[in-house]
């Protein structure tokens, strides 16, 4: 990610222990991110839209065997 310019980072050295790394995320990583957001969300109302149907589907089924 940090070669595609989505994050950058550098070594941060502490009192005590082995120096790590701190990534922080740059701009065009944000929109990246954000598309992803997006995305996802949009997936979630598909999958959403999908399970109620299918919900409908056993409530008939069931109200079927019912009568």
């Amino acid at each position: 990610m940090e070669e595609q310019g989505l994050v950058c980072s550098e070594w941060v050295t502490g009192d005590s222990g082995p120096a790590r790394r701190m990534y922080v995320i740059t701009g065009a990583g944000r929109r990246v991110l954000e598309a992803w957001v997006v995305h996802i969300q949009s997936q979630l109302q598909r999958f959403e839209k999908f399970l109620k149907r299918y919900e409908g589907l056993l409530l008939k089924e069931k109200g079927e065997k019912l009568q």
